[in-house]
């Protein structure tokens, strides 16, 4: 029967432990940055869905549907969540939600006065047209 010199003992009775606790500080380290990631893509997801919901309602033909779409919008273009890819999507989305008023309102002349209002009454008339009304107008 062969015998380890005692340094040997020593160090595989102080290394072992040492060494366990090392890779389970970097196993934990890497599960947590896993679910950071994670957590991060269920997250982009989640402001890809609200961002295609809300940019469907700043289009809808009904008035309050459209409001509360370009309220979403504006409130997701502010939010910290956001990459600046998915910033141009909604400046994008926005652009083209309010081309019909702003093109109505750039042919009334210089004879409109447009008012912004933060607050919504449920007796409110129409607040932004929809195409079919411009056109009416417009024939």
């Amino acid at each position: 029967m062969s015998s380890l010199p005692i340094w040997a003992v020593a160090v595989i009775a102080a290394g072992s432990p040492v060494l366990t606790a090392v890779l389970t500080v970097r196993g934990q380290g890497l599960s947590r940055y896993a679910t950071r990631e994670q957590e991060n893509e269920s997250r982009r997801g989640e402001v890809m869905t609200m961002l295609r919901w809300a940019a469907e309602l700043a289009a809808s033909d009904d008035v309050r549907k459209a409001r509360l779409g370009i309220q979403e919008l504006k409130t997701l273009r502010d939010s910290a969540m956001l990459g600046s890819a998915e910033v141009e999507f909604i400046i994008a989305a926005l652009d083209a939600a309010l081309e019909v008023p702003v093109l109505a309102i750039e042919q009334a002349g210089e004879d409109v006065e447009v008012v912004a209002t933060t607050e919504v009454s449920a007796d409110e008339e129409d607040f932004v047209p929809s195409e079919e009304d411009w056109e009416e107008a417009d024939g």
